[in-house]
């Protein structure tokens, strides 16, 4: 998951913006949504990231500075679709009077999977929605509906913003579609399933050893069901996380 960010961050790039007299404090759970809402706001926001590098977004333990952060900021926001569970902690500190963000409100989810550990419940729905860049576009939509909201008078600024960084998300479609629908092997083999959104978006077929969640044990029943897959595909290579 974490080379597939590389890519679009990589292809998104950093464009530069006028400085604005004053910052917007904003407060994101995690990189993606950084990414997003610095291209967005550009120099006019300042803004600060909940879930620090190499930790895991779906068990963080919220720290007493996020609390504080928190209730400096004028915005928040965070990636939904169930990625977040311990954010229920932290409702009662969102900013009042500011403006929260959920940034996959509105997209079609890829329902949860079943597969992970014994007795462990399903997920209702996959949260890796950025790693379709035609979603991702539209949660920067979100983002941008949202700075809209707190800071109208540069309404302008965050669209025309915006729009660039859509552009650069809908190129980096063009360019999985154009090589990965050529793919003769539609199947992979991945560690926890975490490319549900990429599978659907280009004709994949993503075979999970585990659930949604990293930390799940996959089942020895499971474990047997994939090597026969793999055997029948021919497939030779299991893509891993390092998170």
């Amino acid at each position: 998951m974490l080379g597939t960010l590389g890519v679009i961050a990589a292809a998104l790039g950093c464009a530069g913006t006028p400085r604005a007299e004053k910052t917007l404090p904003l407060v994101v759970t995690f990189y993606p949504l950084q990414e997003f809402a610095q291209r967005v706001g550009g120099e006019r926001v300042r803004v600060v990231t909940l879930v620090p590098p190499g930790a895991e977004p779906h068990d963080y333990e919220p720290r007493p500075q996020d609390i504080t952060a928190l209730h400096t900021a004028r915005m928040a926001i965070y990636n939904g679709a169930g990625l977040e569970p311990w954010l229920e902690k932290l409702r009662p500190e969102f900013p009042t009077g500011g403006v929260v963000v959920n940034a996959s409100d509105g997209l079609p989810l890829v329902k949860g999977v079943d597969e992970g550990e014994a007795g462990e419940p399903p997920a209702r729905f996959d949260p890796h929605v950025w790693l379709d860049p035609l979603l991702a576009a539209r949660m920067v939509t979100n983002i941008q509906k949202g700075l809209q909201g707190v800071d109208p008078q540069h309404s302008e600024f965050y669209a025309a913003n915006a729009s660039k960084v859509e552009e650069e998300l809908r190129a980096l479609h063009g360019e999985f579609d154009a090589t990965l629908r050529t793919c003769r092997q539609k199947e992979f083999i991945t560690t926890h399933a975490a490319f549900g959104y990429l599978a659907r978006r280009y004709g994949l077929l993503q075979l999970a050893i585990s659930g949604l969640s990293p930390e799940a044990e996959p089942a020895p029943a499971r474990l047997r069901e994939l090597v026969h897959l793999a055997r029948d595909h021919h497939i030779n290579v299991v893509y891993y996380e390092t998170l």
